[in-house]
């Protein structure tokens, strides 16, 4: 593992920067080889983003402006049902 007391006085050698640099690239790996899951209703993970207000799929999520859409629908679809029923 790489030195992690550093002083100000302390001398900055090649072997610690070949070090740094071999932590560095081990990082790399690890971080390109993470597998996350599918995220589902029970279980946290990667999910796809959707702006359909029709849709039936249980593996995207809706974005704000699917849900202010579907709001926006809902409340002219009651909106003439009012006024249809007024008449």
């Amino acid at each position: 593992m790489a030195k992690d007391n550093w002083g100000l006085g302390d001398t900055v050698r090649p072997a610690d920067m070949n070090e740094i640099g071999s932590e560095i690239n081990q990082l790399r790996t690890d971080v390109d080889t993470i597998e996350i899951p599918d995220g589902t209703t029970t279980q946290k993970g990667i999910v796809q983003s959707s702006n359909s207000t029709t849709g039936t799929s249980q593996t995207l999520v809706a974005t704000e402006k699917a849900v202010g859409d579907a709001l926006t629908q809902a409340k002219a679809y009651v909106d003439q049902e009012n006024l249809w029923g007024a008449l």
